[in-house]
Order: C-alpha cells, then structure tokens, then sequence
C-alpha cells in the first residue's frame, strides 16, 4: 500500500460517561435529595432531574417520577412565582401525559376542587386508586361529594380499607393533610360546592339510634378516633370533615 495514498488515521469518539458523583447515585438517595429539595420549592428539584436524567434508563427515570412525594407538591408552588409556576405547570402536564400515578392524582385533585369536569377527574382516579393510597383516599372522598348518594357505600369501602390495610390507616392522616392542603390552595375557585356534611353533625345511624361516633356538637375528630369508628358513614363523614372544613 502506497503510504502517502493511505487515509489517515481517526480517533474514534469517545462516549461521553457522567463523572459527576451525583450522576452516579443510588436512586433511593436521590430520591431523599428530591425530597429535600422540594421543601424549598420546585425550581431546584427540577433543575436536579434536567442534569441527571439524560444519563440514567427508562426504568429508573419512571421509577424517580413515580416516587417523589406528590402529596406535598401544592405547598412549594406560589402563584406569583411566575417562572417557577411555568415550569412545575409544564412538569406537571409532561408527568400526566406519560401516566405518573402521582402526577395523575394531583392534576385530578385540583381539577376536582375547582369543579372542572369532575366525571372525567373520578374516572381518573378510579383507574389508579388501586395502586396509590392518596389516590384511594381522594376517589372515595371525591366522589362522595360529587355524588351524595354513595356516601354509605364509601364509608364502608374505606371502612374495609381501614381495617384490611395498615399501610392505609397508617397513610390516612399523611394523606388527609395532602387533601386538605390541595383544597385550601385551590378551593378558591370552586363555586357553588355540593355540600353533604348533616346540619345538625350528626349521621343518620345516630338519628336511627345505632352506632355512631361522630360529635354531633360539630367540634372535629382526631385520627385516632376516625381510624378505630365502628360506623362506617361517620368514618367518611369525618374525614370529609378533615379535607374540607380542617378540623
């Protein structure tokens, strides 16, 4: 070969490797950074999935999404925080288009709350709230106030879940705060809201001279006291009262 009509050499690329330590992180520890960056707001959290997630697998991006803790992404998020507001609403839209359980729930919570197509929102969550306490709580909670006529047959599915899950009763005040959270930051805008607590605070097993253990005085419960109630239509009433009046 003649040398001087010999191509000359290429350097092959070189792949381009995270050397980063963050890059390289165990994705439950990541998982406790976000969670810690989200007490301070959303921007930065965001910004921490921007840099990581271009390197790392599908299964571990889904894995990450699916396990930020939804229940408190309402209370970093400030109307008047303009650009941060943008983002999170675009992170929000993206989660849900791809079937982030806990995207899914919020979006429907808030629409919910605001009245803006509730059949669609309950089917939402019906869907998931097999697979998510906070969405099996919000479905039931939810749906007895857009339809008064399940309340007993909600209070006794959550009754059920009460008793069979301990997971659940354990989650129940965590997630009961999460609602309550989401609806005192949207409630704002819901009009003419269904109302289905009883005037006089107490159930009709209390009129029927059953079992009942909501205060008919109206002055609130503890969790102590919803997750061991043996009625279960005072069960959901006074959950209901913890989401929507908060106490």
């Amino acid at each position: 070969m003649n040398p001087t009509s010999a191509k000359p050499l290429q350097k092959k690329p070189r792949s381009i490797r995270p050397m980063s330590p963050l890059l390289l992180l165990d994705i439950d520890v990541l998982l406790k950074i976000c969670h810690l960056l989200q007490q301070d707001g959303f921007i930065d959290l965001f910004f921490l999935i921007q840099v990581w997630f271009p390197f790392q697998t599908p299964e571990a991006i889904n894995k990450l999404l699916h396990n930020l803790d939804w229940s408190k992404v309402h209370e970093v998020i400030e109307p008047f925080k303009n650009l941060e507001c943008r983002v999170f609403n675009n992170f929000v839209k993206h989660t849900v288009n791809i079937g982030v359980k806990g995207a899914l729930c919020y979006h429907a919570c808030k629409k919910l709350i605001r009245g803006n197509n509730p059949t669609q929102q309950l089917h939402t969550l019906s869907n998931i709230a097999d697979d998510d306490n906070l969405c099996f709580l919000a479905y039931y909670v939810f749906k007895t106030i857009y339809d008064p006529s399940t309340l007993k047959q909600n209070g006794q599915i959550l009754q059920q879940k009460i008793f069979e899950s301990a997971e659940f009763s354990f989650d129940l005040e965590k997630n009961c705060r999460a609602l309550k959270g989401r609806f005192g930051k949207y409630n704002r805008f819901w009009l003419d809201r269904p109302d289905i607590f009883p005037q006089n605070g107490v159930c009709s097993s209390y009129v029927s001279g059953k079992a009942h253990n909501m205060d008919p005085y109206g002055l609130g419960c503890g969790y102590r006291e919803i997750v061991t109630a043996t009625c279960s239509e005072c069960m959901i009433l006074m959950i209901n009262f913890k989401v929507f009046r908060g106490y």
